[in-house]
């Protein structure tokens, strides 16, 4: 009687191990497919920024920007557009980022929606001078935090409208940032979620970069400015470059 009691609680066991088996690999399988369009998440350890040497805030969802494109007729502003928005409403629903896939098909159906709408996080200034600031270090540094606002009190620095850019920190820490130093002038931010794998051309490269001149418009003069000592090399299709 003992052998046919711990039978049966084994094989209750087994069954519901495989039946919440079958419901994991089901909700994965399941739907229309839009994680054909979501590349594998990076390990802890390889979600880093080589050029400055820091780790990304918190993980990034990368898209096969090409296959989204083709798919969704949309151009490369569009498509890092679309994967911006996505990051953005992802991270305001879980600070931990595990939704589950179900989840992200309902907000990707509803970012597709905006994107196709014209709606869009970020705005592309309207100015022809744009100062695009690379930011990273001076969050972390003082030094490079004192050079920075020097840079900003400049002459030269008003010449054009600046776009703070984070290709490791959130626009949240960054906007923090920026509040923190005074600075009240008007501006952007491109935040890490920008960047992408994918070239302009749809050719998958080592890195996440991000074409400025395909971003912003080829009717823009975008001045590059970076800190002293380090060369970004996940942007290009830039007018001039300046250090800080």
């Amino acid at each position: 009687m003992k052998y046919v009691i711990l039978l049966f609680i084994f094989v209750g066991c087994t069954t519901s191990e495989e039946e919440l088996q079958r419901r994991n690999v089901g909700e994965y399988f399941t739907g229309s497919g839009v994680v054909q369009y979501f590349l594998p998440d990076l390990p802890g350890w390889a979600n880093t920024v080589a050029s400055l040497g820091c780790h990304r805030e918190a993980s990034v969802r990368f898209f096969d920007l090409n296959k989204l494109r083709q798919s969704f007729g949309l151009d490369y502003q569009q498509g890092l557009q679309f994967q911006l928005s996505f990051n953005i409403d992802r991270a305001l629903r879980t600070s931990e980022n595990n939704q589950s896939l179900t989840e992200e098909e309902r907000l990707f159906y509803s970012v597709s929606e905006r994107v196709q709408a014209g709606i869009v996080p970020f705005k592309i200034p309207t100015f022809k001078k744009i100062n695009l600031i690379v930011i990273d270090l001076a969050l972390t540094d003082d030094a490079k935090a004192s050079s920075l606002k020097t840079l900003l009190k400049s002459s030269e620095f008003l010449t054009a409208y600046p776009v703070f850019v984070s290709l490791c920190f959130s626009e949240m820490k960054t906007r923090e940032f920026l509040s923190k130093i005074n600075y009240a002038g008007e501006y952007s931010i491109l935040p890490m979620s920008v960047l992408s794998p994918f070239s302009k051309d749809g050719q998958l490269q080592s890195t996440p970069m991000m074409n400025l001149k395909e971003f912003f418009g080829n009717d823009k003069n975008i001045k590059l400015i970076e800190p002293k000592g380090i060369h970004v090399n996940e942007l290009i299709g830039f007018d001039q470059k300046k250090v800080y």
